[in-house]
């Protein structure tokens, strides 16, 4: 029973110190900072036969995002650090482009929530949902 009350306190106590809001956060150093509402275009030169298709449902996809009024930010860097409106901080870095696909990658970010990565072939439902409060 004692073993079990240390356990759980020890938990406890490890949990309480993950959530601590007022921790230092990450270094910037190399990362492609961003905390303001927005989409991440990230567009890398890739040569594949479904380039076209992609590039088709990247645009309708664009076109929705401007009409929910987020800004387009295209990024150089691979390396991207959120920064939510609380505080938490979200690394992303984006491995390189296997396929058209991911060269063409897309993430909405809104500073209250977590970053979306956008998958094309869903189209803008999985965006619908992003946005409900």
């Amino acid at each position: 029973m004692r073993l079990f009350i240390s356990s759980s306190l020890c938990v406890c106590f490890s949990l309480l110190l993950a959530c601590n809001n007022k921790r230092k956060g990450m270094s910037e150093e190399g990362y492609e900072v961003i905390s303001e509402k927005c989409f991440i275009v990230r567009n890398k030169p890739f040569n594949d036969s479904l380039q076209d298709s992609v590039l088709k449902i990247k645009t309708q996809i664009i076109e929705y995002l401007k009409a929910q009024q987020f800004p387009e930010k295209v990024v150089q860097n691979d390396s991207l650090l959120f920064r939510r409106a609380n505080g938490q901080e979200v690394a992303i870095v984006l491995p390189v482009p296997q396929d058209a696909w991911e060269a063409n990658t897309i993430i909405v970010f809104d500073p209250l929530k977590n970053p979306l990565f956008i998958n094309p072939r869903k189209g803008v439902t999985q965006l619908e949902k992003y946005f409900k409060p």
